[in-house]
């Protein structure tokens, strides 16, 4: 039995993601993202005080869509599947209120084109159970990003703005991190998807 096993896994990876998986998984992703609950108005993004202007009361104006597609990993490990897929946000916006050292005031935004994610996924059996984690999430590429302001001087702010274009860029980094991870967990928890099933069925074999 144990021969015939083998050479099944020879013919056919005995590991690859099945397509249905591989749906599942995108699906389970973007629900997180869609469903995860931000407290309006808030974005956990500090204020932000730089030469000549300070940021406050930030808010995510616009969350954006998100788009994902799946790149299935292999692995040799008889205790595991990992599966690997991109998951982009086009248009995510948020918005400050500004004040220049002047005293005057208004509101920026600033609009982040797309970025885009690799999450990696892993099933696992646990005492008999079946689970689903996500144990790697890196930022791939990003897309321009556009500041817009009105209100008060809102050339000179723009320019200002666009000087510390690094500090919001890793603000807004580091917000849409923390909701991509937030979501993911709530939907995994929620959903328990269930992909080891190729494990199963190989111990079952062995």
């Amino acid at each position: 039995m144990n021969r015939i096993f083998l050479l099944a896994c020879l013919l056919a990876p005995c590991f690859q993601q099945s397509d249905s998986d591989a749906d599942l998984l995108e699906e389970l992703v973007v629900k997180g993202w869609v469903e995860h609950q931000i407290i309006p108005n808030s974005t956990q993004l500090k204020n932000v005080i730089y030469p000549g202007i300070t940021l406050t009361d930030a808010a995510l104006s616009n969350r954006g869509t998100m788009r994902v597609t799946s790149a299935p990993k292999q692995t040799k490990s008889r205790i595991s599947v990992e599966n690997v897929l991109q998951a982009t946000i086009d248009d995510l916006t948020i918005e400050y209120n500004y004040t220049l050292d002047s005293g005057e005031s208004g509101q920026t935004k600033i609009e982040v084109m797309n970025r885009t994610y690799t999450i990696k996924f892993q099933s696992i059996l646990v005492g008999g159970l079946c689970r689903t984690t996500l144990i790697d999430f890196k930022l791939l590429m990003e897309g321009p990003v556009k500041i817009l302001a009105d209100g008060g001087n809102s050339n000179k702010a723009v320019k200002i703005v666009e000087r510390m274009h690094h500090v919001i860029v890793l603000q807004s980094r580091s917000f849409a991190y923390y909701e991509i991870i937030a979501g993911l967990n709530e939907s995994l928890k929620k959903r328990e998807p269930k992909l080891c099933k190729d494990i199963q069925q190989q111990d079952e074999v062995v």
